[in-house]
């Protein structure tokens, strides 16, 4: 046998031996339905960091603090059906994607108990549309949120692992966490019945506020307690009663150890900021004047600097307020399109903002001009997106 022969022999042979595996046929479905292409990495590199390093030690200190607050109370856990562990969809390896384009929710043709994306980068509805639309970390894999009450409220863990429902304007006996790993949804008990909107997770995904209202109103506007679950035991605790003269909805989000939570709302002599924390509470910001109604509230975890959506009549602002290991300079406010929120805020870096008519958009801190991450297709409304999952992320067109 000649050199050439018996090279081709060896070069089959290799090749024969190499295991090939068969893509799932809803990632086949998934490509074919969205047409994806590379896009190049914003210019200007890696995002600046805004916070002095000395900031590192204040979070540690943070943590510490808040590991003595439990909050815990009554309730308990229901299994409801779903497919086995084994369907759920593997997790991409790598960062994850967004599309520079989100695609509109008629895209999402499988519905996410029966394939469970394994984790979800955003969630996100179209207007008027019932159902939430979930974007698997791979940017191109949409599933319809089947599970939870009809017109449910949700709430995106940051994790992307879990995705909390519950109806704000009946009252009811449950809320629904879903695992979207397996599309398995939990049903935990509320004794009394009330109506329930999920308003934020803490950031290692154990607990979810509640805004809960014995008398729903209109979408959950109005006065409302805060509960908080333990995801893990099943039990509620309440840590903020109703406040009458309330205007608007309640907003929220846990400070950076996930003791705390801050709390902000409309009220008839301006927003007010409440940090509860239990079992004290104070404020933070005791009546912002001009501010009709609060759109959205986040806290940096390493700061503890908080960030409002302010509704008002000449304009919706996004400010920011200092937290217990705020930078020297606070960033800059500034006017957002009306109808933004807050959807995330990756460490290092500034808070994203999304709204139906701007898209998806980062903030640069201290100051700067608002960079465009991504477009909605539709009107969309109440994105949300995994905070954990912001670092290293890609946007493409598709692939």
């Amino acid at each position: 046998m000649t050199a050439e022969p018996r090279v081709a022999e060896i070069i089959h042979r290799v090749t024969d031996a190499i295991p090939v595996v068969t893509p799932p046929a809803t990632e086949i479905q998934d490509r074919a339905a969205i047409r994806t292409t590379a896009r190049p990495p914003a210019q200007g590199g890696r995002r600046a960091t805004w916070r002095p390093a000395v900031l590192a030690g204040a979070a540690v200190l943070a943590t510490v603090v808040g590991a003595g607050v439990v909050l815990h109370g009554s309730g308990g856990p229901r299994q409801v059906a779903g497919p086995s562990p084994s369907a759920s969809a593997p997790t991409a390896p790598g960062p994850a994607r967004l599309p520079h384009r989100m695609a509109p929710s008629g895209v999402a043709t499988d519905l996410l108990s029966d394939a469970p994306p394994g984790r979800v980068i955003a969630l996100f509805r179209d207007r008027g549309d019932r159902d939430y639309v979930a974007l698997a970390p791979n940017g191109r894999s949409y599933r319809r949120v089947d599970v939870g009450p009809a017109g449910a409220a949700a709430a995106l863990a940051p994790d992307g692992l879990s995705i909390a429902l519950g109806d704000p304007q009946h009252v009811t006996d449950e809320v629904t966490v879903v695992d979207v790993r397996t599309g398995r949804a939990r049903g935990f008990a509320l004794d009394p019945p009330v109506a329930a909107r999920p308003l934020a997770w803490s950031a290692d995904g154990r607990r979810v506020a509640f805004a809960t209202q014995e008398r729903p109103g209109r979408f959950g506007a109005g006065p409302a307690a805060i509960d908080v679950l333990d995801v893990e035991s099943g039990a509620f605790r309440r840590v903020a009663p109703p406040v009458a003269g309330t205007v608007g909805l309640i907003r929220a989000a846990f400070g950076p150890a996930g003791a705390t939570l801050t709390v902000a709302a409309g009220g008839p002599d301006g927003c007010v900021v409440t940090v509860v924390d239990p079992p004290n509470s104070h404020a933070l910001e005791p009546g912002i004047a001009g501010c009709v109604e609060v759109a959205a509230v986040a806290v940096d975890r390493d700061t503890g600097v908080t960030a409002l959506v302010e509704r008002r009549p000449d304009g919706d602002r996004l400010t920011f307020r200092a937290g217990p290991a705020a930078p020297d300079q606070l960033p800059d406010d500034r006017a957002v399109p009306a109808g933004t929120t807050i959807v995330g805020w990756p460490g290092d870096a500034g808070p994203w903002v999304a709204g139906s008519t701007g898209g998806l958009r980062e903030v640069p801190l201290p100051h700067g001009e608002l960079r465009q991450v991504a477009w909605f297709v539709g009107n969309v409304t109440e994105y949300q997106l995994a905070t954990d999952l912001l670092p290293g992320l890609e946007v493409v067109d598709g692939d």
